[in-house]
This record gives structure tokens, sequence and C-alpha cells, in this order.
């Protein structure tokens, strides 16, 4: 060891910044090494470039869309699975839409014993009681520290305290401040959250921007959200019906920022009213893709030589998506989402697929 190495190591060790360290020796807070399995394999792979991680657990998430997508549906159905893969586990969820009630909770699969729901308001009280208790977490014991994951639902919908005091007050003034806030919230909170190894999931509302020249949906509250988040997914769904009753939403999910996958990455997911998210949805154009399956019209030929509908596989998902189909899936998957050039955006291949079956629609339903 040369003796700048050692004042290297000896100002890591006496500085006041217990997350100073040589890298090489004991890696880094930002490090991330453990997923968390979300419960459907496409959204874990728009989020991990991997079939079989997931959320990244000591990140900040951002999921955004338009009213009505299902943005805290999909909240709900990872806490389900956190809660299921981590015994001890505890979901910490503020809410500024007083949109849930206990029962909403319980019948999505959610043990409320585990549950810390935390009606809020404004920024400045979620950046206070969220960072206040991050904070006296981290100061736990490790023995006494249990897993947890954080979800704000919604950045869009909180207020601040100077809107509550114009309200009161009868002045007509446009608060300008929120966005400034919310970026303090997120920049105080997010340090915190990653010396906790827990994650941030937050939702947000979308708006077009009007007036210039490439219009496009851009989040709420200011720049914040997006410059601060490590992943930020952007939803559009069209309906699944079952006659004239919807029944759940087909989602396409995009990444429009993200560190662990290509950026414009594309899936689709399907999220049922009734069962949540479904594991195995969107799996089929990257099972043709890899040569597991293979078209033929509109069906597909399978392992055993059998031509079955797009239907009769998503019905018995475990019998086709074996280990060994899954692990040659994954191989496509992390080709097409991790960094560097793929060979057909995943745009294109679920376009293919979904012209492919507008024009054989006629068919199957002659068949």
């Amino acid at each position: 060891m040369t003796k700048q190495g050692n004042i290297f190591e000896n100002y890591a060790k006496e500085m006041k910044n217990d997350m100073a360290t040589i890298v090489g020796q004991q890696g880094m807070i930002g490090d991330c090494e453990e997923f968390l399995d979300t419960g459907s394999y496409m959204l874990n792979a728009i989020m991990s470039a991997d079939l079989f991680k997931g959320l990244p657990k000591n990140k900040t998430i951002a999921i955004a869309s338009d009213s009505g997508i299902g943005k805290s549906f999909f909240c709900v159905s990872i806490a389900k699975e956190f809660q299921k893969n981590n015994p001890t586990g505890y979901v910490v969820y503020y809410e500024t839409e007083n949109a849930f009630t206990s029962k909403m909770f319980e019948e999505r699969g959610i043990d409320l014993n585990r549950l810390l729901y935390i009606p809020i308001g404004t920024v400045e009280q979620f950046r206070h009681e969220s960072t206040k208790f991050v904070h006296e977490y981290n100061d736990l014991p490790k023995e006494e520290q249990v897993p947890f994951i954080m979800i704000l639902d919604s950045v869009g919908n909180l207020s601040t305290e100077k809107e509550y005091e114009d309200a009161i007050t009868g002045a007509n003034k446009t608060d300008m401040t929120k966005g400034r806030l919310v970026k303090s919230a997120l920049r105080t909170l997010k340090m915190e959250l990653s010396r906790a190894n827990a994650p941030l999931i937050m939702t947000n509302h979308v708006y077009s921007q009007i007036g210039s020249m490439y219009p496009e949906d851009v989040m709420t509250g200011g720049k914040g959200p997006l410059f601060l988040s490590d992943v930020v997914l952007f939803l559009s769904k069209r309906k699944d019906k079952d006659g004239t009753v919807q029944v759940g939403n087909f989602v396409k999910a995009r990444a429009k920022k993200s560190r662990f996958t290509r950026e414009n990455s594309l899936v689709e997911i399907y999220l049922s009213f009734k069962t949540g998210i479904s594991k195995y949805h969107g799996l089929l154009p990257f099972a043709e893709k890899a040569g597991v399956f293979k078209r033929i019209g509109n069906r597909y030929e399978v392992q055993d030589g059998r031509k079955l509908y797009e239907k009769a596989i998503m019905d018995s998902p475990e019998e086709f998506f074996t280990q060994e189909v899954l692990e040659k899936i994954n191989d496509v998957i992390h080709a097409e989402f991790s960094y560097g050039e793929a060979e057909e955006t995943t745009e294109d291949l679920y376009l293919d697929v979904s012209e492919e079956n507008e024009k054989l629609k006629t068919t199957e339903l002659a068949d």
C-alpha cells in the first residue's frame, strides 16, 4: 500500500460521513444488489432488463399516466408481492387522494397489519414526515430494522402550505413554489432511503405540453420527479372488455428514463380488475423471437408441436413458460433492454404482433 493510498483510506474513515468508502473494498451506497419481484415478468423486465429481478430495491421509481389507467393499482400489486416475499416487511403508503379504504386494500391482498397508511395534503408535510421516519429508521440497530417499501400516491395531487393559506384567506393567487418544494422533498429523502436500502415508488399525473414544436406528455410537479427518479415509466392503455363490461386494461409501459434499461423500451402488461397484474402477459412476442414458440398463422406452435391460440397458452401459462423457456426468453430480454444496440425496438416488436393480430382477427373468429 502506498503512502498516498493510506491518506485516502484514512480520510474515508475519519470524515463524518459513514457513506464514504474506497469503492474497491466496500462498494458504494448507490450499488443495487437486490431487486424486488413486481409480480409481472414484463414489469420486471422494463425496470431491470431481467425477467427474474424487478424493482431496484434502493432506488426511486416514478409511474406516470393520465387518470384511470391504473397507477394506484400497480402500486398496490407491487406492495402485495413485496409482502408475500418479505413476511416481516412493511408497506409505508402516503396517499394524497383519499381514494382507498381498508376493505379495498384487503380485497387486493394487502396484509393490513403490515400496512402503515399515512394520508397527507402538502409537499411540506410529506417532506417532513417521510424524511424524519427514514432518518429514525436508519438510526435503529440493524437487528431491529425490517424491510419496507415507501409509496407516494400521488405527487400530482400534493398541495402546498401556501396554497392552503391562500384558499383560507381567499387570495386568488397561483402558487409557483410547488415544483421547487417537490424537488427539495425528493432530494432530502433520496439519500436516506438509499441508506435504508428501501425504494420509493411514486405515482404522478401527466399533461400535454402545449406550444412546443414537438408536443409531449410531461409529469406534474416540476422537473424534480424526472431528475431525481432512477426509473420513470409512462403508461398508456387500451380497455379489455367482456361484452360491454370492462374487466381490465392492457397497459403499455414505456421507460421514459432508466438507469437499468434502454430508454424508450416498451412492454405490455395486463391489469385485471379482479386479480391484479398478470404474471405472464407480454411474454409471447419475446418467446417467438427467442425461437421457443413459432407463430403459424393465428396460432403458436409450442414445444410439443401443438398449435394453440394465444388464449389457450395464457389460460395455462405455467405449462408452457417453464424455467427453461423463461431463461431463453430472458436472453432476448437482456439483448433488447440492456444498454447497447438492439436489432429491433420493443415498440416494433409489439406493433408487429398487434398488426398481425388485427389481420388474423376475422380468421380466428371464423375458426
